[in-house]
């Protein structure tokens, strides 16, 4: 729950909802178009995020904001109440 995200697309709707995703809910980083990317550059991003503490609690708190972690009791109840 309170890993940060790293997220890389392989085409073009995946490029689009990571950049989405990452502006939005502020919980990591978006490397970039896996497939025609620079290794390197996406290595020296993830260490960026690995040395830097704050920026990792703050995606965690960010996180924190949106999930929950209370789903599978929720889809319990959901079911539940069908039967």
């Amino acid at each position: 729950l309170k890993t940060p995200v790293v997220l890389f697309g392989i085409n073009d709707h995946q490029n689009k909802l990571g950049q989405y995703f990452v502006k939005q809910a502020k919980t990591g980083i978006y490397l970039g178009n896996i497939r025609k990317g620079d290794l390197k550059e996406f290595y020296a991003k993830i260490i960026t995020v690995m040395q830097d503490w704050r920026l990792r609690e703050r995606f965690s708190r960010n996180a924190c904001k949106i999930i929950d972690g209370r789903a599978p009791e929720r889809i319990y109840n959901a079911i539940t109440k069908l039967l």
